[in-house]
């Protein structure tokens, strides 16, 4: 497991305590062959960066930047070793890092650059930790549980016994600013409140105040049983919580694991933001005492760093060289709203397959070009959609054979990647009608196109007109 550095130029008036974390590391694992060769097994990036390239207002159900970072990296992956890998991405610390957009052109073309420079530099770095792969290094394991009605006092450090949410949460984010709000007081970025009397919440205005907060928001209502976890692999110790922490906030985190472990054998300490659960934001007290957007939703006030600094440290300490540490609650309850998303299949008979003609969208400033055609199928809920939908196939000879086609980099043109999209339209007198789009089309002379309807639960294959 191994870092690179990332540069990123990014400068951010609204926060003044602005940083950026350059680090990206990566875990490689290989499958070992016989005659000592390795191929190509999987890959863990962890990196600091908010999915906020693309706007929260777009309709299309979408992974951000972290979709072009894992699929260019699995891409170059094959391209250069013959073989696929299984491929995950985690958040280092990202709460104040948000993507270097260019002014007014936040959205997929945005996303997508970031995204791939990302993944060629894991790439890069994949390649460069070829000769440091080993078949034997030392694993270790642990949890600690921190029940916050019982225990929330760490080596001196108290948090408050009630979590609150701040003012400055409401005006949102640098990307995501709420209108008019974020410009009024005590709202606003940069607004703390200067107290009279020493409070658990320090410089935080209390949304709805101390009294009325509780009876909206009760204390059960948050999460109680902190979980704080480590896991050892070889000379490197990924640090989960389930917070999004800010830049500094990681680094004196890591710091005081550093010092707990410093003759173990532990060259390097990576802490991961929303681990499993979460609980708002960390800022160290230096940033929460400015109430930007990051302090107002650090709902253990101005304490928290520090104490999951000492907490951590300790769990490191009981861990590496450990094997199995777990120190956990006797019992945990979680008390859940079950809803469902995806839409369930009726008995009505499904219309046949059939599709329109496509036509071509010129690119604007900030979207690509593309084919786009719509068809008529089965209700949503009669058609898989984590299995492919729509694929784009290439005629060199005016149709008489077709094979997938290739995007940039030879990637296979699906609706598995970023250049094609799928979305259901509604449906018309009892018809559903659905839209596909390729982006960022491939032109060559003579060669042909054509949308294909892959068979999908049932549902037949049908090819579409060829266009040029």
């Amino acid at each position: 497991m191994q870092n690179a550095t990332v540069t990123d130029k990014r400068r951010d008036p609204q926060r003044k305590w602005v940083a950026v974390n350059p680090e990206l590391h990566l875990l490689r694992v290989d499958r070992s062959l016989a005659g000592g060769a390795t191929e190509p097994l999987a890959a863990a990036v962890v990196f600091s960066i908010h999915g906020t390239g693309i706007s929260q207002h777009a309709p299309e159900y979408n992974a951000d930047v972290w979709a072009y970072l894992v699929g260019e990296l699995r891409h170059q992956v094959d391209l250069r070793h013959g073989r696929r890998p299984v491929v995950g991405a985690m958040e280092g610390t990202h709460a104040d890092v948000a993507p270097a957009l260019r002014p007014g052109l936040a959205g997929y073309r945005e996303a997508r650059r970031i995204g791939q420079a990302i993944g060629q530099e894991a790439a890069d770095l994949y390649d460069r930790l070829g000769p440091e792969l080993v078949d034997r290094l030392p694993l270790d394991v642990g949890l600690r549980e921190v029940d916050l009605d019982v225990d929330r006092e760490v080596d001196g450090v108290v948090l408050p016994d009630r979590p609150a949410v701040g003012a400055a949460l409401v005006a949102g984010a640098h990307e995501n600013l709420t209108p008019v709000i974020h410009r009024i007081p005590p709202f606003r970025a940069g607004s703390p409140r200067r107290r009279r009397r020493p409070h658990p919440q320090a410089e935080k205005w209390v949304l709805g105040s101390s009294r009325l907060q509780p009876l909206v928001l009760p204390k059960g209502r948050f999460p109680r049983v902190l979980a704080v976890q480590a896991l050892r692999i070889g000379p490197a110790v990924l640090l989960g919580l389930p917070f999004e922490i800010t830049v500094e906030s990681g680094r004196r985190i890591a710091a005081a694991v550093d010092v707990a472990v410093a003759d173990r054998g532990v060259r390097r300490v990576v802490v991961s933001s929303v681990v499993n659960e979460y609980w708002g934001y960390v800022a160290t007290a230096e940033e929460y005492r400015r109430q930007f957007y990051e302090g107002g939703h650090t709902l253990y006030g101005p304490n928290t760093q520090a104490f999951l600094a000492a907490h951590a440290a300790r769990l490191a300490a009981a861990t590496v060289g450990g094997g199995v540490f777990a120190d956990v609650a006797a019992e945990r309850r979680w008390d859940l709203r079950a809803r469902r998303y995806l839409p369930e299949a009726t008995t009505s008979g499904a219309p046949r397959r059939f599709t329109g003609r496509a036509a071509f969208t010129d690119p604007t400033a900030t979207v690509d070009g593309y084919w786009e055609q719509t068809w008529v199928d089965a209700e949503p809920g009669a058609l898989h959609w984590h299995e492919p939908l729509v694929r784009v196939e290439s005629s060199d000879d005016d149709g008489v054979t077709w094979r997938p086609a290739a995007g940039h980099g030879h990637r296979t043109i699906d609706d598995q990647g970023w250049f094609v999209e799928v979305v259901h339209l509604g449906a018309v007198d009892g018809q559903h009608r659905y839209r596909t789009r390729w982006f960022e089309p491939t032109h060559r002379a003579g060669r042909r196109h054509r949308f294909v309807l892959l068979a999908n639960n049932g549902r037949p294959e049908v090819a579409g007109d060829a266009f040029d």
